[in-house]
């Protein structure tokens, strides 16, 4: 039994680890678009402020 043991162990592993991949990507992403966000509402800031 002890090696279905350490079976389920390694995939329980590989799931954590995946998921902790998808996990990060999926951070980056939303800082990548945090940063587009930001970046839009300072252009409109900017744009107002020159046509107003």
């Amino acid at each position: 039994m002890k090696e279905l043991d350490d079976y389920v162990e390694q995939i329980n592993l590989d799931l954590t680890s995946e998921m902790l991949e998808e996990l990060g990507w999926v951070s980056d992403n939303v800082h990548q678009v945090l940063y587009w966000v930001i970046a839009a509402i300072l252009f409109v800031v900017l744009i107002w402020g020159i046509f107003s």
